[in-house]
């Protein structure tokens, strides 16, 4: 099927020299009304195949009505009624489809990485929620202006496709030592009027990130959800099978703690101690073991891993899928295997390199120094 842009690439071929220098001067004064003009520095010497790129990344959803409006501009009345005709439904092309709070039209969010990108800033999508990465040192803090620039950016887009960038919704964490933490806090950032001030703690896909990434509050977390499951569990565990019980506690309890453990790998053994005493709750549960009872026996029996083996076991299972290509590429680069510049035996071994981190801080904590350990 032809894509959009093929669409709107061969009705720009068929302009001659001059329409398609009219066609660029409406872009860049921005003709339409309501939609935003696109710089003169973008457009100078643009070919028609990076106009229809910027049109795109500017306009979304609205720029086939935009390309209309300015062949009507620049009388090309004859391109207009063959443009009507190719264009497809929305629904036949826009690949994300997400509904705008204002009308049925559906709004597509491709063009929004490379919005960001544009300022230089990682980023990671979901269906509602982005989250903008940027790693400075502490006395770089002009850095904090390109990402000021970057939301005024991401809000002029959504409005211009009739979405509303949630500000109060909007959270900032500053991670790093604590020193450094409070220099880089001071740049205060503002959206809307609203200040973003710097959060001790925010939920990253289900997981609480604190500024020492200690995560003892979402360890906490943990326990109390899944210690409040395991009382109900507890109140009905006489009249389940053995079969149900498990498929309950596995559903409420161990999830829990398997879900994204990997970023507990190098916690103090203080932090998965309560984790573990959660485990070990579930299991005698599970099987009515006496709180006197030794509980490793109980453990193996069910073939549950301690905690602290079960995060290895994830840490172990990433770190394969990486050698094997089964895992994005920001974590490729993450891994790197070892090749000795001698002939030795160590060669074949399936070696990675163990970078140099200090351990005291942060770094031992990093996956690219945990999967080489393993």
């Amino acid at each position: 099927m032809t894509t959009p842009k093929e669409i709107l690439l061969g009705t720009l071929k068929d302009l001659g020299r001059d329409d398609f220098e009219e066609f660029k001067w409406h872009l860049k004064n921005g003709s339409v009304e309501g939609l935003p003009a696109i710089p003169e520095s973008e457009l100078e010497n643009a070919e028609r195949t990076d106009i229809v790129d910027l049109m795109f990344d500017t306009y979304s959803i609205n720029t086939f009505e935009v390309a209309k409006n300015l062949l009507g501009r620049i009388n090309r009345n004859d391109l207009l009624e063959n443009l009507n005709k190719t264009i497809p439904e929305p629904t036949a092309f826009w690949e994300i489809p997400l509904q705008p709070s204002a009308g049925n039209a559906p709004i597509t969010m491709l063009p929004f990485g490379s919005i960001i990108r544009k300022h230089s800033i990682h980023l990671h999508c979901y269906a509602d929620d982005t989250q903008l990465y940027l790693s400075m040192k502490s006395d770089n803090t002009h850095q904090l202006v390109k990402l000021q620039e970057c939301l005024k950016d991401i809000k002029t887009w959504m409005a211009a496709n009739f979405l509303l960038l949630n500000s109060d919704q909007t959270e900032v964490i500053v991670l790093g030592p604590e020193n450094l933490r409070n220099m880089v806090s001071k740049q205060i950032l503002t959206l809307d009027g609203i200040t973003l001030a710097s959060s001790n703690a925010v939920r990253n896909l289900g997981v609480i990130f604190d500024q020492d990434m200690s995560f003892n509050a979402h360890i906490k977390q943990i326990c109390k959800t899944a210690f409040f499951h395991l009382c109900n569990i507890s109140k009905v565990r006489n009249i389940l099978s053995q079969s149900d019980a498990e498929k309950l506690v596995h559903a409420f309890i161990t999830s829990r703690l398997d879900y994204c453990n990997l970023l507990l790998s190098g916690c103090p053994k203080n932090s998965l101690k309560s984790l573990q005493l959660i485990q070990n709750a579930a299991a005698r549960v599970l099987t009515g073991t006496r709180k006197r009872e030794h509980i490793s026996p109980v453990l193996a029996s069910l073939h549950w891993l301690p905690v602290k083996s079960r995060i290895e076991f994830k840490i172990l299972l990433l770190t394969y899928k990486v050698l094997n290509n089964q895992a994005p590429s920001y974590l490729n680069d993450l891994v790197v295997p070892y090749h000795p510049i001698r002939a030795l035996r160590s060669r074949s071994a399936g070696l990675l390199v163990v970078h140099r981190v200090f351990k005291s801080r942060m770094g031992g904590r990093a996956f690219s120094f945990q999967a080489p350990k393993r």
